[in-house]
């Protein structure tokens, strides 16, 4: 399944200074780089603000609601999403845990991990989950 959602166009403005240091300074993401974010339509409003910020800096942004690919709680991780991490310079996670997806985190861990960085690379992640 493909990713399907568009993100929410507005947000809180008290999400921006949080977004911002995310992106710029806890992740340093870099004009040119691919970001992946995977996240939820509970957190939709959170994601689009992470989202912009990438934007902002000039990096690619590819993002990936949850709900896009099945029911909550995600019991496995989907191979649209698994597929866009191991091509990602950069993953974040936002999204609202679900009681039985810590086998879905798990694997979203692993795969944001397993590609071996170049020398040169800077491969970050970060996950936040709200709640």
């Amino acid at each position: 399944m493909e990713n399907l959602t568009e993100l929410e166009a507005t947000y809180a403005e008290d999400l921006i200074p949080g977004a911002r240091n995310a992106v710029r300074t806890c992740l340093r993401v870099a004009p040119g780089e691919q970001v992946v974010l995977v996240t939820d339509l509970e957190t939709e409003e959170i994601a689009a603000s992470l989202a912009d910020q990438v934007r902002e800096v000039g990096a690619g942004i590819d993002v990936h609601v949850m709900e896009d690919y099945g029911p909550r709680p995600m019991l496995v991780l989907p191979a649209g999403i698994r597929q866009a991490l191991e091509r990602a310079d950069v993953s974040i996670y936002a999204g609202q845990p679900k009681s039985g997806e810590l086998a879905f985190r798990r694997q979203l861990t692993q795969v944001s991990r397993a590609r071996a960085p170049a020398p040169s690379s800077r491969r970050r992640s970060i996950r936040r989950s709200s709640g």
